[in-house]
């Protein structure tokens, strides 16, 4: 007879064969309570979130959430591991994406508009690691790493080198990127690809509409962003990917460790630049909020990288 951790993971799977059928979550969370599980609170709270996004009592649900997720209590969601990389489920649904006109630090151009997420897909719990890349491309181009430019390597003069190769892989190339998705994909036998910025605003938000998936205030949540009174951040290289703690869709690294590309479908246009998310360890804490972007040319830089999806045929 299947354990119970088991039965967890058929429910899951469920949710993942059905995704037009929300109320599996529901079952799931019902089945939780029956055995007394407090993650039981999790899984109904977060479905509340995101389907009932105008209810009387959204504040407080959202605030519980963040409070359970910032206790340590880790998310129950579908999760695969394909050829070393682990990727969450993040069910369709739909939210408003960009940020309130009373955000602090928003930037004009964040209006808001609610967006639909028709298609559930996979998406890597954190951005791609220098290990990963090594094991997909042969290589490595990060400046952050033993073969980095010699201005940097100071900065990992100290990383043991199991950690080094657990720092999220940067300094990638728009082609490069786009290599590693095809290889990636003809490993897994899926269509590996970047995100969109509305699949990336999305997954990061978790049901959440403040600035950031943990509440609006930077300095209260370290497990996040990591940031001083000031508003700069006290990292001064890239930190290894998961450290911090999950949003609600079990994603790690949204906010402030690395900037991630995404894909709005069109090519790189010179001088113009293409969206990134999540900002970086050296950015100010404004340009890591959820609804925050950022412009950075194809050839990308020391902190910039990227986490790939796909969604299932």
């Amino acid at each position: 007879m299947p354990d119970e951790a088991d039965l967890v993971e058929v429910f899951l799977d469920d949710v993942v064969a059905h995704p037009a059928d929300p109320g599996v979550w529901l079952i799931l969370a019902d089945w939780l309570a029956d055995r007394d599980d407090p993650r039981s609170e999790l899984v109904r709270l977060s479905w509340q979130l995101r389907h009932e996004p105008g209810h009387p009592d959204f504040s407080r649900r959202q605030g519980r959430v963040q409070g359970l997720l910032a206790g340590g209590m880790v998310p129950v969601v579908p999760r695969r591991t394909l050829a070393g990389h682990a990727f969450v489920w993040v069910p369709p649904g739909s939210f408003l994406m960009g940020s309130p006109a009373e955000e602090a630090q928003r930037d004009p151009g964040e209006t808001q508009r609610r967006v639909p997420i028709a298609a559930g897909f996979w998406m890597g719990v954190h951005p791609v690691t220098q290990g990963q890349w090594l094991a997909v491309m042969g290589d490595t181009p990060s400046a952050y790493s033993r073969t980095g430019p010699p201005d940097r390597a100071a900065d990992v003069a100290d990383v043991a080198d199991a950690d080094l190769e657990r720092f999220p892989v940067e300094s990638v190339t728009w082609d490069g990127v786009r290599e590693f998705c095809a290889r990636l994909g003809r490993r897994i036998g899926q269509a590996v690809r970047l995100p969109t910025e509305a699949e990336w605003e999305y997954a990061c938000r978790a049901g959440t509409t403040t600035a950031f998936s943990f509440g609006d205030d930077p300095h209260g949540h370290d497990a996040f962003a990591r940031f001083s009174e000031t508003g700069q951040p006290y990292d001064s290289r890239p930190d290894v990917v998961g450290r911090r703690k999950p949003n609600a869709f079990g994603l790690h690294d949204m906010h402030g460790n690395i900037c991630e590309w995404c894909d709005n479908g069109n090519p790189p246009v010179p001088y113009a630049g293409f969206p990134t998310r999540g900002g970086t360890f050296h950015f100010v804490w404004c340009v890591c909020r959820s609804a925050a972007r950022a412009l950075r040319q194809p050839p990308g830089a020391c902190d910039t990288g990227f986490r790939v999806c796909f969604t299932p045929a």
